[in-house]
């Protein structure tokens, strides 16, 4: 950039990304750029942290200084590092050799002031009235002019998931900066409509979706769009994502590519909320005003990845057994049929002398049926 020593910056792209500064001297400073897309980093000095800085700002700012004075005369090492989902932007260092000289002297010698006692002037003659003539009409009173309060784009209520975002609904649904625009030209496969971002000034261009989404029974959320960015060193773009806290966290952090890409972005910190989104383009145009790369994206949805597994089945303590009688089992064989009644009543025994009776006197018996003999003829 134009504004930055050297003309360049130093991002962070990836998440441990740190920035170390051997160096020799009592004195230094860490000069940063503020903006809309960038966010906090602490400075450490031999391993020790001395300097929390947030570089957020609504507006894009270069200047902004980190002094750490008071080191001992000899070499030390500073490093910077970028909050866990924070985007920064590091313009240049300076170091003092040594511990500054003192001012010289140069107060102002004492002046001896002589005060004297006023003296009161002498009325001279007065002029003459004036006579004023003709109407005096009354002073036209202007109001002050009323300043039009801008009105705020109204969010969309949450929908839950899954979500899509074709594009082809439009632009009403979305909020987009002078270096955003959707045109058929930026769209996946080259037909119907798609996002495009441009760097039209040294600011940040923010995207921001109007749509909320309710993610308060999802269990692994994702983020998946088409991404395709054409840029330099000097550029770079980011996913933001705000939840309960309300403030806006990077949750991606996009580099450029060949071609179009499939860009996942894992949102589980934010399952059981209602969420925000917006994209992020910085770049900053070349100095005869031809844009410095561009970044496209399209097609994007949002789902959660366990909605078609099975529920976990609860532990075995905590079910229900059924009644017997509600789940017949299959092994049984089918059920025997209902017996008559049985006479239950006790049976006559009988006494002994019947029984020596019943034993002495054989039963009678037939006499044997007569032999028929067979007459020859």
């Amino acid at each position: 950039p134009e504004r930055a020593h050297g003309r360049a910056l130093a991002n962070n792209t990836a998440v441990d990304d740190v920035i170390v500064l051997p160096f020799v001297g009592m004195r230094v400073e860490v000069a940063y750029v503020q903006g809309p897309a960038f966010g906090n980093f602490t400075i450490l000095v031999d391993g020790q942290p001395v300097q929390a800085v947030s570089s957020h700002h609504a507006e894009f700012l270069f200047g902004a200084r980190a002094s750490i004075s008071g080191l001992s005369d000899g070499a030390h090492e500073l490093r910077v590092i970028p909050e866990a989902g924070h985007v920064i932007g590091i313009d240049a260092f300076a170091i003092a050799l040594a511990a500054p000289a003192a001012p010289a002297d140069e107060s102002t010698p004492e002046v001896a002031i002589e005060v004297t006692e006023p003296v009161a002037p002498t009325l001279g003659a007065q002029p003459p009235e004036m006579e004023l003539t003709g109407e005096v009409s009354a002073p036209v009173e202007t109001p002050w002019p009323t300043a039009t309060p801008s009105q705020m784009p109204t969010l969309l209520p949450p929908v839950p998931l899954p979500v899509t975002a074709t594009m082809e609904e439009g632009q009403e649904n979305w909020v987009a900066t002078a270096g955003w625009s959707l045109t058929a030209d930026a769209a996946y496969g080259g037909s119907a409509l798609g996002w495009r971002a441009v760097a039209a000034s040294p600011n940040a261009e923010t995207l921001t979706w109007l749509q909320l989404i309710d993610l308060s029974t999802a269990r692994q959320p994702q983020l998946s769009f088409q991404s395709h960015m054409q840029a330099g060193n000097d550029a770079g773009g980011a996913v933001q994502v705000m939840g309960a806290s309300g403030i806006w966290d990077t949750v991606a952090i996009i580099l450029p590519g060949a071609d179009w890409q499939t860009q996942l972005v894992d949102l589980s910190r934010f399952a059981g909320q209602v969420i925000q989104l917006r994209f992020i383009w910085l770049a900053v145009p070349l100095a005869d005003g031809v844009p410095s790369g561009e970044w496209r994206i399209d097609l994007l949805m949002l789902r959660d990845l366990l909605a078609d597994e099975a529920p976990v089945p609860p532990p075995v303590d905590e079910l229900t057994p059924l009644p017997a009688t509600a789940v017949p089992d299959q092994n049984e064989p089918p059920a025997e049929t209902a017996s008559p009644p049985v006479d239950t009543a006790l049976p006559v025994i009988p006494t002994p002398e019947e029984t020596e009776t019943a034993m002495a006197s054989p039963p009678p018996t037939e006499p044997p049926a007569a032999e028929e003999t067979a007459t020859p003829e």
